[in-house]
């Protein structure tokens, strides 16, 4: 456009606040659009050296967001809709009235601010997710941190933890976990009651817990297979207030109950010893005489019932007193290379034809041969297997046909033990007497028994560095299984 015109736009744009810059040619045009960024541009479509379309398309291809404003003097269909095809904002006839200008100005502005905010909007926004990006990522991996170390911890600790919603599933578990509930994976535990996952008696146990809210207290619980479980109960709290479930803390203390009743047995042993000397001590003399005054007249009056029965129960008393000295006062054992199918053997030998207690009982023998030797007390070792030998005989009260007696030896070469088995068919013990059978006293026997025959079995194999093992059922028989270390090569 001419010089007036330019002046004349120039003047009435200025006069509404905008700052104007004008260009007489193509050269000045791209001077001034390398050097500012342009809210709006209004142009001629006739400019000496070129056309307003190529002014448009450089304008458009240096900053395509800027509005360009078309003028001409001789409009037409065709070079209106070419304009406004390449990007051209709106397309003005010549002559141009101030209102007009000034309202297509203010529009193409208006855009331009639009765009630029929005762009500006963009960028913050862009800004602003890749900062919260980056701190999503960092939060996650401090979580992951977090989470891991306190897995590590879960897993390392030697206590099983357990927790559970408010309907009893079971939400998270330690590894360890998995044995005591006999499982191989998490995925077969999570998600389900405990009442399901649980061991019977484990979970009636809970169970009452729960409903008694007998909360952060240590209970104890022996489970079907012997074991026994401390354990204690808590509540899941969120926020120190709000009740989200139930966490377990479980241990395995079948070990320490048993050092526990070891050191109780130990110590009942150490003072019925002493008390078990005493006692046969003073009754050695009295009994003495009471047994000989009453065989003699027994000797002169066969038939009188009465003085059998008094030589009777003298014999017993005679033979506790035996038993209490040897409880009270044990021989210090002589150590030497044991042959255990030999002494076996001679037990045997001397229970069936000597003295007659296994005489009438099939006794079927498997020894293992060619057995390393223990080391142990050939004599005290006889007195366990003499001992068990006629335990399992006085069991076994049907006809003499109908009973076995099982005597097998075997090697366990990895656990470098020898394996004694005595096996009867007889009548078995109960569940609640088979745990009371090494106490001092307690017998099964009624007043055939002393009471302290499976206490010394237990001591000598103890003193063997041995173990010795019950399983009873009634009804059907008893086995006692007996290891004993063998004997290291030099």
């Amino acid at each position: 456009m001419n010089r007036p015109i330019r002046f004349t736009f120039k003047k009435m744009l200025e006069k509404e606040g905008y700052t104007v810059f004008t260009a007489a040619n193509f050269a000045e045009v791209k001077e001034h659009i390398q050097g500012h960024e342009f809210d709006a541009v209004i142009s001629d479509i006739l400019i000496p050296g070129t056309n307003g379309l190529d002014i448009l398309k450089t304008i458009k291809e240096n900053s395509a967001d800027v509005p360009v404003i078309m003028i001409t003097g001789d409009p037409n269909i065709f070079t209106a809709a070419e304009a406004l095809r390449q990007g051209a904002y709106d397309y003005l006839s010549k002559p141009v009235n101030r209102q007009k200008l000034l309202q297509v100005t203010a529009k193409a502005v208006e855009k331009k601010w639009l765009t630029n905010e929005r762009k500006r909007l963009a960028e913050e926004n862009k800004a602003y997710q890749k900062n919260l990006e980056g701190k999503v990522r960092e939060r996650t991996q401090e979580l992951e941190e977090l989470n891991f170390f306190i897995n590590n911890i879960i897993e390392s600790i030697p206590s099983i933890i357990i927790t559970l919603d408010l309907e009893g599933c079971i939400t998270m578990l330690s590894a360890n976990a998995l044995s005591l509930l006999g499982r191989q994976n998490k995925s077969e535990v999570i998600g389900k009651t405990y009442q399901y996952i649980f061991p019977q008696k484990l979970a009636r146990d809970i169970d009452k817990i729960i409903q008694e809210k007998d909360w952060n207290i240590s209970h104890e619980c022996q489970l079907e297979n012997g074991a026994t479980i401390g354990y204690n109960v808590s509540l899941l709290l969120r926020n120190q207030q709000e009740v989200t479930g139930k966490v377990l803390v479980m241990r395995d203390i079948s070990e320490k109950k048993k050092l526990e009743n070891e050191l109780i047995q130990s110590e009942k042993l150490a003072t019925l010893g002493l008390l078990a000397g005493k006692i046969g001590h003073e009754m050695g003399n009295p009994l003495f005489g009471i047994l000989g005054y009453a065989e003699l007249p027994e000797s002169k009056y066969p038939q009188e019932e009465d003085l059998k029965h008094i030589v009777k129960q003298a014999l017993q008393l005679k033979k506790m007193t035996r038993d209490l000295l040897t409880f009270s006062k044990p021989k210090p054992p002589q150590i030497a290379s044991i042959d255990i199918n030999s002494i076996l053997k001679e037990t045997i030998k001397f229970l069936k034809e000597i003295t007659g207690q296994i005489k009438y009982h099939e006794v079927i023998v498997e020894y293992s041969p060619c057995l390393p030797p223990v080391m142990g007390d050939e004599e005290q070792l006889k007195q366990v297997f003499m001992n068990l030998l006629i335990n399992a005989s006085q069991a076994m009260k049907g006809p003499p046909e109908q009973d076995t007696l099982k005597v097998t030896t075997a090697l366990d070469q990895q656990e470098k033990k020898i394996l004694v088995c005595i096996e009867d068919s007889g009548c078995g013990i109960s569940p609640e007497d088979i745990d009371r059978i090494f106490s001092p006293f307690y017998t099964t026997k009624g007043e055939k028994g002393t009471g302290l025959g499976m206490t010394v079995v237990k001591e000598i194999i103890s003193k063997h560095q041995g173990h010795i093992f019950v399983e009873s059922r009634l009804g059907q028989g008893t086995k006692v299984r007996i290891s004993l270390t063998v004997q290291q090569q030099q």
